[in-house]
């Protein structure tokens, strides 16, 4: 292929032409100079433009910007992780102290959380990759672990939602749909955002021109595939949980005067995670066009401003927050009569009989 046209201008205007508004080219088909985080020590200063000399950091042009960046999203992330761990040590020691073996849903929430909030923190040490301290890969690998973990919390609540309004009687169990339908959705989330999150990196999926300094670029075909799939399971599990959690609270409301603090907990959770859901369902769809059939490139530091908003990122950390607000437990009790007792939370949704 020639390239000639590129490298032409490159030795005129190197910053210049990859910045301008003008240079548009398919992904397909151009191979950049120089592999991500890296560019030509002539970005700064056209005169020190020599072809092949790839010593200018990313990093080195957003200095600061970026390292308050990571600060802000690793801290961020570090307080419901600190959260978490102190809530699940409360409901581990009510657990124990009503004389229940089984781990209840709040152990597994909060557990789940923990890991998602200590993986948000690592992978916020160094956000976008520019740095050397997270590599692409590695990065992909903790974000698809993070995103899977909050998955998992999701199903966990829907489906204690199911089996409580699905249960006749005393006897709580889960639905054989409901069954089928997580290990299907464990499925598609961990392998989907851990395994394919990965995999989309491999350059043999690229076409051959791509291939070359193709570190930081990705199968937009393949990230598009993933991403539908995604998006389909998490509008599944929005439209249950919306249902059954709302169903919930008509339940408890229907044997009192009014709204019980439990049912009022339950709506709130449901309402706020179908909107968090619906949200994280649409940023899987809103890029799909645009990718399939086509390579993606890690953009160019045109600014020189690292970009504060990252909106996985805050996504991610809000429902971290929420997870930790919704379910706050209650202190623990050095007394009380496990014959009596089941449940590991004040809230409805600690059923000794949790999926």
């Amino acid at each position: 292929m020639n390239t000639s046209k590129w490298a032409k201008a490159f030795a005129i205007d190197y910053k210049g032409t990859l910045c301008s508004d003008d240079f548009e080219v398919d992904n397909d088909i151009f191979i950049r100079d120089c592999p991500f985080p890296t560019l030509n020590k002539g970005w700064r200063n056209q005169a020190d433009y020599e072809e092949g000399d790839c010593s200018v950091q990313y990093k080195d042009l957003y200095g600061s910007s970026y390292t308050t960046k990571c600060m802000f999203y690793s801290l961020i992330a570090f307080i419901p992780f600190c959260f978490s761990l102190h809530y699940l040590n409360i409901v581990h020691k009510n657990r124990i102290a009503k004389g229940s073996k089984s781990i209840n849903l709040m152990e597994k929430l909060f557990g789940l959380n923990a890991l998602f909030t200590v993986v948000l923190t690592i992978s916020g040490i160094d956000i976008d990759s520019v740095s050397g301290i997270i590599g692409i890969i590695p990065h992909a690998a903790l974000v698809g672990i993070g995103i899977a973990c909050v998955c998992t919390v999701l199903c966990l609540l829907v489906g204690t939602w199911v089996t409580i309004l699905s249960s006749k009687g005393k006897v709580q169990t889960q639905p054989d749909w409901l069954k089928k339908a997580t290990k299907v959705s464990f499925f598609v989330f961990y392998i989907g955002e851990a395994v394919f999150g990965c995999v989309e990196y491999i350059p043999g999926l690229l076409p051959a021109p791509a291939q070359i300094n193709s570190y930081g670029s990705f199968s937009g075909t393949c990230n598009a595939v993933k991403n539908g799939l995604m998006g389909v399971m998490l509008l599944f599990w929005m439209g249950v949980g919306l249902k059954f959690g709302l169903g919930v609270t008509s339940k408890l409301e229907s044997g009192s005067a009014g709204p019980s603090k439990e049912a009022k907990k339950i709506a709130f959770m449901c309402k706020t995670m179908s909107v968090a859901i619906f949200v994280g369902a649409s940023y899987k769809f809103i890029f799909i066009p645009f990718r399939m059939g086509k390579v993606v490139v890690m953009d160019y530091p045109c600014s020189e401003d690292a970009g504060f908003v990252s909106i996985v990122g805050l996504l991610l950390t809000f429902i971290s927050y929420l997870v930790v607000l919704a379910n706050k437990p209650g202190s623990p009790k050095a007394k009380v009569n496990p014959q009596k007792s089941v449940s590991g939370t004040t809230t409805v949704s600690t059923s000794s009989s949790d999926p």
